[in-house]
């Protein structure tokens, strides 16, 4: 099914399922109490709220995240539906109509994914079987997969979560969520693990600064974010989550605002940090189900996603939340359900993808285009 709709204004915790997903100084430092005005203004929506046209294809069953290249658009599909289990692939759509034009197979299931540009190759993680593939999209050698985490040592500790690219440093980050969470930093040519970066439990969510080498892990539990030195493979600051325990579960980074946005699972908030110092600047009540964040630096503009209703949250909408950079009013909401989950902006051509969960009876799901303003 293919929908075209304008989007009107209307408006989990879970730690297996971000698991599934689709997925300086030593020590420790306070955060600051809350700088912002008790986030009188967070909530309201702005008189004249941007819109964009909304695209929506159903396209395969267990999509996770997303990625864009050039004019495609690439998503993860687990192959699980009504309970059977298919092949795991890489579907490759067109940016425009979100066609699926191109199958790339795997070996196991794929929930997170990456793209380095400079390789013209995608790197798919396997939450599960803690490892990553590299897909070469033009075909110039086969794709190979690396075991992070030896059979032996399959648990939640050892499974992979997010990965990102370094593609000047030539390095993958992976983050590992579990009760004795780390990160692995992966040398993106051999393959061969440069660093386990070992870490407190949940490390979820990850960023990287290139300009100061810094890379950023949000974290569930009583430590909010830590702050690794890549080359060295060591932690140069930790800050602690304050006053409650936070799990954040995604980040976005804006390096020329220092500014470091992340999506909290257990409050529902958008937090903003200060990225070098570490405090929170801004907390911006969006919705329980709270999931992915992507920053638009060229509008100053931060887009979110929640999930939809769910035993625990019944009244829950699936959204996506357009959020101001500069005021951090929200300017719109796409309603988007029953379960928005990974997101991925493609600035150039002024889209924004969404993958949606639990979209059909037969288990089938479906990805969004959302043209941006």
């Amino acid at each position: 099914m293919t929908s075209i709709s304008r989007p009107s204004g209307a408006p989990v915790h879970a730690l297996i399922l971000a698991l599934a997903l689709l997925i300086g100084l030593s020590g420790c430092a306070q955060l600051p109490a809350d700088s912002s005005d008790a986030t009188a203004r967070s909530g309201a929506v702005a008189a004249q709220p941007e819109t964009g046209e909304e695209l929506r294809r159903d396209i395969a069953p267990g999509l996770y995240e997303l990625t864009t290249a050039g004019d495609r658009v690439y998503v993860t599909t687990t192959g699980v539906k009504r309970g059977r289990q298919l092949p795991g692939e890489v579907l490759e759509l067109n940016g425009q109509t979100l066609a699926v034009e191109r199958r790339l197979a795997l070996p196991l299931a794929p929930f997170s994914l990456a793209y380095d540009a400079s390789r013209r190759t995608l790197y798919a993680g396997h939450t599960f079987d803690g490892a990553v593939s590299a897909i070469a999209l033009d075909g110039s050698a086969p794709t190979r997969s690396l075991a992070l985490s030896t059979t032996q040592e399959k648990s939640h500790d050892n499974r992979t979560r997010k990965v990102l690219v370094d593609s000047a440093g030539q390095r993958l980050f992976v983050s590992s969520p579990g009760t004795q969470g780390h990160v692995w930093i992966v040398d993106a040519n051999s393959g061969r693990i440069l660093h386990t970066v070992a870490l407190s439990k949940w490390p979820a969510g990850l960023a990287y600064d290139a300009a100061r080498n810094r890379l950023y892990v949000g974290h569930g539990g009583t430590v909010a974010l830590s702050v690794i030195d890549p080359d060295r493979g060591v932690v140069l600051q930790q800050f602690p989550a304050a006053p409650q325990e936070r799990f954040l579960v995604n980040l976005s980074l804006d390096a020329g605002g220092e500014r470091l946005f992340a999506a909290d699972a257990n409050s529902g908030d958008l937090l903003v940090f200060d990225s070098l110092r570490g405090t929170l600047l801004k907390r911006i009540p969006i919705s329980m189900g709270l999931l992915d964040v992507v920053y638009d630096a060229r509008r100053d503009r931060i887009y979110v996603s929640n999930r939809g209703a769910s035993p625990k949250n019944p009244e829950a909408v699936g959204q996506v939340t357009v959020i101001d950079g500069r005021d951090y009013r929200i300017v719109h909401r796409h309603t988007l359900n029953p379960n928005p989950n990974s997101l991925a902006l493609d600035a150039r051509n002024d889209n924004l993808y969404v993958s949606v969960k639990g979209q059909t009876p037969d288990g089938v799901e479906s990805v969004v285009r959302i043209a941006l303003p």
